[in-house]
């Protein structure tokens, strides 16, 4: 997955890296979850916006690290973090929302589509 390793050192240094990724890129808080402290870019615009805000989301976690990677609309795989036993369940469950993501995406995607005909 492209992305980028290191400290990131304000806006100029977000853009310059979400550009040599390409867009879209997922800004990220490094101690977020739940998605809190994450904003997706499309552009150079909402890098300069998304990343001030996702800055000051990260210290109020604590830790004012950031990630910046590339942002994949289609999903091949569902990662599953814990510190203890998964149950069936929680797999079951993050598999029927990947599955309605994927929808999702399709549908607006189809959308796009027939709206540019």
């Amino acid at each position: 997955m492209p992305g980028f390793i290191g400290e990131i050192e304000g806006v100029e240094h977000a853009v310059q890296i979400s550009e040599d990724i390409g867009y879209p890129v997922m800004i990220k808080a490094s101690a977020s979850g739940g998605g809190k402290g994450i904003r997706v870019a499309y552009n150079r615009k909402e890098v300069e916006e998304g990343f001030p805000a996702v800055r000051a989301e990260a210290k109020a976690f604590g830790d004012d690290r950031i990630f910046i990677e590339k942002f994949v609309t289609a999903r091949a795989r569902i990662e599953i973090q814990g510190d203890g036993p998964i149950s069936t369940a929680t797999s079951c469950i993050s598999s029927k929302r990947s599955a309605r993501s994927n929808a999702a995406i399709e549908s607006h995607r189809r959308g796009a589509v027939a709206a540019a005909r």
